[in-house]
């Protein structure tokens, strides 16, 4: 029989003596324990007499009650589960009321964010394309390029690149994790048990190629200063005042739309010429024709001005790679539709923020109620990255005090004009193809097996085991549990098994030849075309430019000789400095395709079809 007894926490302890006894009848009751998405879950329910109104009282509907038996096979009572009743019942008036029951703890959304936390890696330094596949494996499984900034809300992405389910343990009430392919116990049920009950579907496979496209779109960026001055030299000249006042100040566009300005200018020294030069001038000019001046001449003094001019530069191009991932499916031949199917898009979030790291935020957006900030959270705030280095409750204001600025960690250096074949691009490709490969699992868990078979049998039972089953019709099937529900009524007992298995060809998994790469099972080559590259933007810093001086000293002094007037000759020749430069191109738009092809990915062989 069924004993359903009450808890005065969820984790207390089960004890067979005192927890064996009927603080409710229990007229029937079943056990479930299902695949819902990427989680299982489980729970209870039993169907008790009506003890009245006294059922709902305060504090009874968060109550956690413990389901036990006793078989005649046990030497003891047996917890089968534990759980919290999510539902006041609605069958008050009855004679009869069903209780249900949740088995998971009083915070449960907490524990499984937090559990999901845990398998997030941001942008974080250590990734090697070649290291060991179990130092990869971190970064390979998450990245956070593909999700919002706030995934942490949804606990299922953290597995979207994993072959993996989350499962609450119907008895211990912790989260874990099981995996789609490998683990678990093995279940033996004889034929004579399902017989009757057996039913087979063949659910939707995947088709025998299936293609996932990946988008990044970036600015490529390149702003600053050239770390050595375009003009750094002495210039000899008459003008010098002129030349000194007209010096280009920072900001001053060089040239038109070509992507240069001056950022900084300064005169670094300046000596005048101890030697004045004479020039013979006209007598009209400088004696009025005066009949007792004999001769004019003009003298003039040069000088030595130290011009030093560094040029900054601002390149700006939008750039975007398609990644397009091709991966065909080692299974046997089964029936299908020949529709064509639609390919799924990603779009990564952009490449030069942060990904990983959550806006500030002074109140929690699901509850409304004042963030509390730990020593040690990160946030994005006014664009910047902080630390938060005094525990507090957020207000309205951002505490500078309470944060320190730590730098901002982006997928991409601004500069980089390509992505998918770089380093952190390899990581966001395996991801991708990680990503792609548990969509192929999941639709290749095709065959769907269910049966009832004996409560005793499955009484162990749970999703993430194996069942291995025989049947003349469909063979031997060894394949995962997705849902079990054990059903007690009176003095009928049974259990409902469905199992869901994979349909391999048998192949082995593809070991990667010279050209290929590999991430977890899967082998790949990734092909791709040189990026464009109208401007490097790396060599903008150390770029050279062309100088010349135009009416220098040298110049100017040879104009003016022999001139009636050679003070308006060297006027009307300033010196200036002719600053040559190669303008930064910009495109529209620069689009680049990549390519990577999978050999065909190894599934397990559960079962086989056909003669």
């Amino acid at each position: 029989m069924l004993f359903l007894s009450w808890l005065p926490a969820y984790n207390t302890p089960f004890d067979p003596i005192s927890h064996a006894r009927e603080d409710e009848f229990c007229i029937r009751g079943s056990i479930f324990e299902q695949e819902e998405g990427d989680i299982i879950t489980s729970g209870f329910e039993v169907e008790i007499p009506n003890p009245g109104l006294g059922l709902i009282g305060l504090g009874r509907s968060e109550r956690y009650a413990v389901l036990s038996e006793k078989l005649a096979s046990d030497n003891m009572p047996v917890e089968l589960a534990r759980g919290r009743v999510i539902a006041v019942p609605s069958e008050l008036g009855q004679q009869t009321l069903t209780l249900r029951f949740q088995c998971v703890p009083p915070d449960e959304d907490v524990v499984l964010k937090t559990a999901a936390n845990d398998l997030r890696t941001g942008e974080i330094d250590g990734y090697d394309p070649y290291g060991h596949p179990d130092d990869r494996e971190k970064f390979e499984t998450y990245d956070a390029l593909f999700h919002s900034r706030d995934a942490s809300d949804d606990p299922m992405s953290a597995l979207a690149g994993r072959l993996e389910l989350w499962r609450w343990d119907r008895k211990t009430l912790e989260i874990e994790r099981v995996s789609m392919v490998s683990g678990g116990d093995t279940h033996i049920i004889d034929s004579d048990g399902f017989e009757s009950t057996l039913q087979v579907t063949l659910r939707n496979p995947p088709r025998a190629r299936t293609r996932l496209r990946v988008v990044a779109s970036w600015t490529q960026e390149a702003k600053g200063v050239q770390s050595l001055p375009a003009v750094n030299m002495p210039v000899d000249t008459y003008s010098w005042q002129d030349l000194m006042q007209k010096l280009p100040q920072p900001g001053t566009s060089v040239g038109e739309n070509t992507g240069w300005h001056v950022a900084e200018s300064e005169i670094t020294y300046f000596n005048q010429h101890s030697i004045l030069d004479s020039f013979d001038a006209g007598m009209e000019k400088y004696a009025l024709n005066d009949e007792k001046v004999i001769g004019c001449q003009v003298l003039m003094q040069a000088a030595t001005v130290g011009v030093q001019i560094r040029l900054g530069y601002d390149f700006q191009q939008q750039r975007e790679e398609l990644l397009t991932i091709s991966m065909p499916v080692a299974q046997q031949e089964v029936l299908g539709d020949d529709k064509n199917e639609t390919a799924d898009v990603i779009h990564l979030a952009p490449l030069n923020l942060d990904p990983s790291t959550p806006l500030w935020t002074f109140e929690d957006p699901t509850t409304l109620e004042p963030m509390q900030y730990e020593i040690g959270d990160e946030v994005i705030y006014n664009g910047h990255k902080w630390r938060c280095i005094v525990a507090h409750t957020a207000s309205t204001i951002f505490s500078y005090s309470s944060f320190v600025q730590v730098e901002k960690r982006a997928a991409i250096n601004p500069i980089s004009a390509r992505f998918f074949d770089s380093t952190r691009g390899t990581r966001a490709v395996r991801y991708a193809i990680r990503m792609l490969q548990r969509r192929v699992y999941v639709r290749a868990r095709c065959l769907e097996i269910s049966f009832q078979c004996e409560w005793s049998a499955a009484r162990s039972m749970k999703c993430g085991d194996f069942c291995r089953i025989y049947n003349r019709k469909i063979g031997t099937v060894q394949a995962k549990i997705s849902s079990i529900k054990l059903v007690a009524a009176g003095a009928k007992r049974y259990a409902e098994v469905t199992l869901l298995a994979y349909l391999g060809d048998g192949s082995l998994a593809p070991v990667p030849e010279a050209g290929e790469e590999q991430t977890g099972l899967i082998t790949y080559k990734l092909s791709a075309t040189p990026a464009s590259q109208p401007t490097n933007a790396s060599a903008l810093r150390a770029q050279v430019h062309f100088v010349d001086v135009i009416n220098a000293y040298a110049e100017q002094k040879s104009a003016a000789l022999f001139e009636q007037d050679p003070v308006a000759v060297i006027e009307s020749l300033p010196t200036r400095i002719e600053l040559d430069v190669d303008p930064i191109r910009e495109e529209d738009l620069l689009t680049r395709n990549l390519t990577v092809t999978c050999k065909p990915i190894w599934i397990p062989r559960d079962a086989v079809i056909g003669s």
